[in-house]
């Protein structure tokens, strides 16, 4: 890997990949952080007057059904006491 961030992406998503997957990841994630830089690049001003709007920001609340614990088991591996483990963040 030729980036320190990606390894560390790769890392904390517990994804592994083999070398060729691993390439063609590379390739995409160059093209996703170019296309970022290139946004970042954009002078954009922003007017608060023209942006006031009466919306209302808070939604209607709906009852709905949450999944079970045992469902959830099945999504992961690393699911324990109720949780799902991570990877160790800070080293």
């Amino acid at each position: 890997m030729k980036d320190i961030h990606l390894e560390n992406s790769l890392k904390l998503s517990l994804v592994t990949l083999s070398r060729e997957s691993e390439d063609k990841f590379i390739s995409k994630f160059e093209k996703v952080i170019k296309l970022v830089n290139e946004i970042s690049n954009f002078e954009v001003q922003i007017n608060f007057d023209a942006n006031k709007k009466k919306i209302s920001t808070l939604r209607e609340d709906k009852v709905r059904f949450s999944l079970s614990i045992e469902s959830i088991k099945k999504l992961s591996n690393s699911f324990l006491d109720g949780y799902f483990s991570s990877p160790k963040i800070l080293e």
